[in-house]
């Protein structure tokens, strides 16, 4: 009998979101916005999507809640002065 190996489902999202243009990772995120699904691939794919902003130097500071990040609302990207950023929509 053989065995399954374990899906890498954190591996797979940062490779997927690393080569995904800023506003592909910014619709990514709004794909998340309204969906009550959990477990762990989301959970995966939750914080592989928040350390890619993170890489990009995308600032997310009006999405969060004390230490985590809202996913109720859907945000576009914003470029000022060279920064870049996230606010709702």
């Amino acid at each position: 009998m053989h065995r399954k190996m374990p899906v890498d489902h954190f591996a797979r999202f940062k490779e997927r979101f690393k080569n995904q243009t800023d506003l592909e990772l910014v619709s990514s995120f709004n794909s998340q916005v309204g969906n009550p699904d959990s477990g762990c691939a989301k959970m995966d794919f939750l914080v592989a999507l928040r350390e890619e902003f993170e890489a990009r130097e995308i600032d997310l500071f009006a999405l969060r809640h004390d230490r985590s990040v809202s996913y109720s609302n859907r945000v576009s990207l914003y470029v000022l002065n060279g920064r870049k950023f996230v606010l709702t929509i």
